[in-house]
Parts: C-alpha cells; structure tokens; sequence
C-alpha cells in the first residue's frame, strides 16, 4: 500500500520500476503514480540518498531564472519538486504566482 506525499492518499497505485543511470549506479526504483492527484514520486527514499548525487550537483549554485514562460491561470499552484537551485521558482515568482512552493529530499542523519 502506498501514501502520497503530496494529497496524502493511501491505497494501491499503478507502480513503475527505473534505473539510475546519471551516476551509473545501475540500482533499480519502484515508483508510483497516485491515482488522487496524478503525482509520480518514488516509493520508498532511498537511505544512502547522496551517493545518487554527483560533486558538481547543480542545487548548490546560484539560480539562474531564464526560465520560459507558463500560462498562468487564477487557481495555478506550483510545487517544484528536486527544485535544485531553485531557478525556475524564482522565474513563476517573477511572473507573478504567489502560490510557490519547492522541495527537496535531503540525506538523513
């Protein structure tokens, strides 16, 4: 049984397997895609989560926010998930969303 963690929902969803292959890990994920709110987030955090992460990981440098333009509409909400540096928050921020809000796993103690 799997929960959300975006709307919190619990059941059984549609689920997905993938390999890491950015930093040629090779291991293999089991991902679901909930059937509430469409999210796709993986199962279960992986504990060693830095070693899914080169040296030069992009999140610790400075945005850059060139990022293209998105049709706003009133209701738009938006959550970056793996938001890096943040860049493309800081663009939807300057175009006017309020309703901004970013997340990123980080290695447990």
């Amino acid at each position: 049984m799997e929960q959300c963690r975006v709307c919190h929902w619990k059941g059984n969803a549609e689920k997905h397997e993938a390999r890491e292959m950015m930093q040629g890990q090779g291991d293999s994920f089991t991902y679901f895609v909930c059937p509430h709110c469409n999210s796709l987030q993986i199962a279960e955090i992986p504990v060693e989560l830095e070693k899914y992460y080169g040296k030069e990981y992009y999140s610790y440098s400075r945005p850059d926010c060139s990022v293209g333009i998105v049709q706003k509409q009133n209701s738009t909400r938006i959550l970056d998930v793996g938001c890096g540096a943040g860049a493309f928050l800081c663009q939807m921020a300057k175009q006017g969303y309020t309703c901004v809000l970013d997340t990123a796993p980080s290695p447990r103690d």
